[in-house]
This record gives C-alpha cells, sequence and structure tokens, in this order.
C-alpha cells in the first residue's frame, strides 16, 4: 500500500475516532466525548503514531524525467560583443609584373649605345683629327682638314672606310645606329649609317655647330656662332626646336634628363630639359669651359684658363662639388666608368683622375696635340690633331 492510500485511511479512521459516541453522557444523547481507556482511545493513540511514521518516512526514489515541453519563443539579441584580435597575416600575394627598366646613367655616361664594348688598337687617319666616336664594333674619327670621317674596326685596327662630309666637320656622335657630324662651315650636320656609312641625311642648323649629344631619342647641336642649341629628331632629322644658351656654346652632355651646355664665351653653363628645352638654369663656371663629361652622377667640366682646372658639379641639381686645379691646360673629357681622363693639348699628354675623390692617378704621353677622347669599353683612345692619328691607352 503506497503511502498516499495509506494517510487517507488512518485520515478516515482517525475522523471515526472523535466522531464516534462511546455511550450517551446524558438524556439528550450528547457525546461525553472518548473515554481514556477505551478501545476508541486506543485506536486514536494508533493513528497518532502512524502518523508520526507517516510523516518522518524518507523520499522514495528520482522517478523518470519526463518528455521535454515545447520549445519557447526566442528571446531579444544580445548586445554586440568587443572585437576579437586581428587574425594572422595572410600568405604574400602573387609579384606582379616586372616594370620597365629605368635610365641606365652609367651607359649614358659612357654614351654606349651600342649593345657591347670590344677592346681596340690605334692607326693613323686623315688630316687634322679632331673629335672620335665609339659605335660599339668600330671608332669614327673626324678629320677637319680632309672634310672627311674615317671609319677603324676596332678589333684588329683595319680601316673600314673614309666618308666624305661638308666643311670644317668639328663633331661626332653615335646614336645607337647612325653617326652624326657636324659641319661647322656649312652649318649643317650629316646622318651616315653606322654600318657602311651611307648618308641618310644632312640636315640645317644654326650657325657654327660644333658640338653634339645624343639624349637616347634626339641629336642636340651647339651653334657656336648664334649662341643656340638645335634639337633633331634622330630617326628622321626633323628640328624639334632651338633654344637660347650663353655666349659660345662649345661642348655638350646628356645627364639622363638634362642636357648641359659648356659657354665658353660667357664663363657658364646652361641646363636645359631634354623633353623640351626648358631652362633649368645657367651656373657660373670658371673661365672659359670647353669640354664636358657625365659620370652617372656629376657633370665634368674643363676649364681652359690660363692655369687650367676642372670643376665637378652635382647633376641633379647643380650643386658645386669641388674645383681641382690640373697642372696643365685641358682640352677634353671623358669618363671610362670609374675614372675621368684628360687631354693637355699642349703637353701631348693625357691624365687619369679618379672620379671618386678627384686623385690624380697618373700622365702618359700620347701624340702631338692630343685633341679629343673617346672609350671602347677597355681602352681610351685619344685624337692627335698634329701627328694625325688615334693612340689606344
Amino acid at each position: 500500500m503506497d503511502r498516499s492510500r495509506l494517510s487517507r485511511l488512518l485520515s478516515v479512521l482517525f475522523l471515526m475516532g472523535f466522531t464516534a459516541t462511546a455511550w450517551p453522557a446524558d438524556p439528550n444523547g450528547a457525546s461525553a466525548g472518548i473515554v481514556p481507556g477505551t478501545p476508541f482511545q486506543y485506536l486514536q493513540n494508533q493513528i497518532e503514531a502512524l502518523n508520526d511514521k507517516i510523516n518522518n518516512l524518507p523520499a522514495g526514489l528520482q522517478g523518470p524525467v519526463g518528455p521535454a515541453g515545447p520549445a519557447g519563443p526566442q528571446g531579444p539579441a544580445g548586445p554586440q560583443g568587443a572585437q576579437g584580435p586581428a587574425g594572422p597575416p595572410g600568405a604574400t600575394g602573387a609579384a606582379g609584373p616586372q616594370g620597365p627598366a629605368g635610365p641606365n646613367y652609367k651607359k649614358i655616361a659612357l654614351q654606349a649605345w651600342y649593345e657591347t664594348n670590344e677592346a681596340g688598337i690605334s692607326f693613323p687617319v686623315g688630316s687634322s683629327p679632331v673629335a672620335i666616336a665609339f659605335d660599339g664594333d668600330s671608332m669614327w674619327v673626324v678629320n677637319q682638314m680632309d672634310a672627311s670621317l674615317t671609319r677603324l674596326r676596332v678589333a684588329d685596327g683595319s680601316a673600314l672606310g673614309t666618308f666624305t662630309v661638308g666643311r670644317d666637320p668639328t663633331a661626332v656622335a653615335f646614336d645607337g645606329a647612325s653617326v652624326w657630324v657636324a659641319n661647322f662651315s656649312d652649318d649643317t650636320v650629316m646622318k651616315l649609317r653606322a654600318s657602311d656609312g651611307a648618308t641618310q641625311g644632312t640636315f640645317a642648323v644654326g650657325n657654327g655647330p660644333i658640338a653634339l649629344a645624343f639624349d637616347g631619342a634626339n641629336i642636340w647641336v651647339a651653334n657656336f656662332s648664334d649662341d643656340t642649341v638645335t634639337k633633331l629628331r634622330a630617326s628622321d632629322g626633323v628640328a624639334q626646336g632651338t633654344f637660347a644658351v650663353g655666349n659660345g656654346p662649345i661642348a655638350l652632355a646628356f645627364d639622363g634628363a638634362n642636357i648641359w651646355v659648356a659657354n665658353s664665351d660667357t664663363n657658364s653653363l646652361t641646363h636645359l630639359r631634354a623633353s623640351d628645352g626648358l631652362l633649368l638654369g645657367t651656373l657660373a663656371i670658371g673661365q672659359s669651359p670647353i669640354a664636358l663629361a657625365f659620370d652617372g652622377a656629376n657633370i665634368w667640366v674643363a676649364a681652359s684658363n690660363a692655369s687650367g682646372y676642372i670643376y665637378k658639379i652635382l647633376a641633379s641639381d647643380g650643386t658645386l662639388l669641388g674645383i681641382i686645379p690640373v697642372v696643365e691646360i685641358p682640352l677634353a673629357l671623358v669618363f671610362d666608368g670609374s675614372d675621368i681622363w684628360i687631354a693637355n693639348q699642349f703637353a701631348d699628354s693625357v691624365t687619369k683622375m679618379r672620379a671618386f675623390d678627384g686623385s690624380m692617378l697618373g700622365t702618359f704621353p700620347v701624340g702631338s696635340s692630343p685633341f679629343a677622347l673617346a672609350f671602347d669599353g677597355v681602352n681610351v683612345w685619344v685624337a692627335n690633331m698634329d701627328s694625325n692619328d688615334v693612340m689606344k691607352k
């Protein structure tokens, strides 16, 4: 019998004990209560004792868990939590495409528009050689008195031809495919194919063209007698402009972005932007600047005053970096990749100077009246005006 049924039974018996009449207590039949010692009193005591035991019984075992009730409605969203720490960096992406090559300033300084440099030797040439240029295979020598251009194969010194040019030729430059010659008394420049010397054109310029420079796309011409420079497109010789400079422009150099002009009569340098000829500045320089060279970072200037000086100028902004006295009066300059070579016309010698610090590394005898210099990638070549030859050093 479970606890609940036993409890109900005892409750009924208990009620019966209080309501049962042992015997009448008065004539009207009112109960006199339970008489002690009667069976009813005993039963009441037993019921109370059983109730105490029922109340003190231990709890029964936990019944099985009932089935889950239906899910309640979803509560409102809680506030957003704080941002977590940054995750680790992702893998490096693939490399982008190679950008275009920048200008090779050393190549520009060496005027190396050719593909390779090879060593050369020296040979007799025409009368009064006053300019010289290297095309990667041959040396081209301007013979002023002969109005001609001599081509020498550098590998073995063989003469590959002599080509007629204009009157009083004074300068030569190579543009990577063709050779250009300035004809001072004709006020022209000529273009010859480097492979065979064939004339490709003759182009009018200013008065007294005396110097040439190539900027990678154009030929620049210094016109000594009218104080200008002319820009010609190298592909076809079409004039791109004429620009005023100082008096007596006599030498040119290209620094990879700009053209430098040595003005011998106004003792100055003119700095022009190569792209459009814009004047960037004019720098005062020593007496009679006559030759220029670019070493990849600096412009070197030979000033042919009574004592002789070499000026070093930072190409990027025109800052004067140094003035170096030389023993002889300099006439021409060339850069060989690490050193500056100086032609000493009146001493029949050339001087080698370290470009880094201007230290003199030696002076070497050459022919009579050295007038022009060129570098072939290995050796320096000297055009000796009065001995009508070129010499390799």
